[in-house]
Formats: C-alpha cells, sequence, structure tokens
C-alpha cells in the first residue's frame, strides 16, 4: 500500500510541476530578462562576463532539472533549448556589437 502511496505522490508532483510549466513563462525567460536598453549600457567585456555567469547558471539549474526525482525529463530539455536560443540571441547581439566597434 505504501509502495502505491509513494508512486501516486510522485506521479502527482510531477503533474503539478508541469502544470506550473504550462501557467507560467519558462524559468530562461523569467530569470534572463534583459532589456536591450540595458544590454546597450554594457561594455563588450560587461556583456561577455554577463554571458558567462548566465550560462554558468543554466548548466546548474540545467543539472538540477535532470536529477530531479519529480521533473520529466522532457521538461528539462525544452528548458535546455530555451536556453540554447537565448544564448544563441545573446552570442548575435555581442558579435553585432563588436563589429559595430561598441
Amino acid at each position: 500500500m505504501m509502495f502505491h502511496f509513494h508512486y501516486f505522490k510522485k506521479a502527482l508532483v510531477s503533474l503539478a510541476i508541469f502544470g506550473i510549466f504550462l501557467n507560467i513563462p519558462m524559468p530562461v525567460k523569467a530569470q534572463n530578462v534583459v532589456s536591450r536598453q540595458q544590454l546597450d549600457q554594457l561594455s563588450l567585456q560587461e556583456l561577455r562576463i554577463l554571458r558567462r555567469e548566465q550560462a554558468r547558471q543554466a548548466r546548474i539549474i540545467i543539472g538540477n532539472c535532470y536529477r530531479s526525482p519529480y521533473i520529466d525529463s522532457s521538461i528539462c530539455y525544452t528548458q535546455y533549448l530555451q536556453y540554447q536560443k537565448y544564448f544563441a540571441d545573446l552570442d548575435n547581439y555581442i558579435a553585432q556589437r563588436r563589429v559595430r566597434g561598441r
């Protein structure tokens, strides 16, 4: 009986977390909200530091997601893909700034 309850509890927590992910923006957007104006005010060196720090935090978040027994790996993979897109966009922005010489 206890085994069934534990399995049910794990499934319920997974569904709840998945429901939360459906109802709110994914963490990537919540954690990395930086306006274009804010980015424009940073130097190239500061942009590189920002990108490195955010990449470090993303690795931690994704790693914790995959290690969690309550979060389905497909949710973690979706979050990973969002981070990949975010960093690709940020890398493009940094490259454009470098070309413009600012």
